[in-house]
């Protein structure tokens, strides 16, 4: 059996490339850190410094079992959309993949710190519990997708919500103050968005504009 954990000498060395500090929460280490494996050993990642870092216990049982193998365009377009700072559009074919990338897309910008919520826009009220249960099987995000507009606010038991074009149709501007709360940095996501162009429902475009 491979082994499974790093020796000293490897754990040395992710102390030392961390800087000290926890690679994902930022924290300092302090004695009883977590080596873990970026690949996890459990679908085969190799015992090695390259898949390794340094985790606080908390941020390394929090991460679980929520790895997911990436596609080489995700894994491409993931380092495209982390890397810009503006809107990001993700092109790809039926079952190619966008509902996954988009979720580890959120979840890398969730363990760099960089959002607090999120916020997922769908055409049809199907696709939401569908969306709830691809960000909780693949990334640990908890998603509301019972959420009504009349309910004001994210509950604080949950990572964002998904809702559909009409909702935010009836109240963008409802929208705009959960989106755009600075101390609250939010992520947006429209699935299919190009239905927000379509000449019967040029309604969603107008209020997509007014509110993210």
């Amino acid at each position: 059996m491979p082994r499974r954990r790093f020796s000293t000498a490897e754990r040395t060395a992710l102390y030392l490339a961390a800087d000290g500090y926890c690679q994902v929460c930022g924290t300092a280490l302090e004695a009883g850190w977590h080596g873990d494996h970026i690949e996890p050993h459990s679908v085969g990642g190799p015992t090695e410094i390259l898949n390794g870092q340094a985790l606080c216990p908390h941020c390394n049982l929090q991460k679980g079992d929520t790895y997911m193998r990436l596609r080489k365009w995700q894994e491409d377009g993931l380092r495209k959309f982390l890397g810009t700072a503006g809107d990001f559009l993700a092109v790809a074919t039926p079952g190619a993949g966008k509902t996954t990338f988009a979720v580890q897309a959120a979840k890398a910008m969730i363990d760099r710190g960089e959002i607090a919520n999120i916020v997922v826009i769908v055409p049809t009220a199907h696709l939401r519990g569908q969306w709830a249960k691809s960000a909780q099987r693949g990334a640990g995000i908890k998603l509301d997708s019972n959420f009504v507009n009349r309910n004001q606010q994210i509950a604080r038991d949950f990572d964002g919500v998904v809702a559909t074009y009409q909702s935010v149709a009836a109240s963008p501007l409802l929208w705009r103050k959960m989106a755009c709360d600075p101390r609250k940095p939010t992520l947006v996501i429209l699935d299919e968005v190009h239905h927000a162009g379509d000449s019967e429902h040029l309604a969603w475009g107008a209020a997509l504009s007014e509110a993210f």
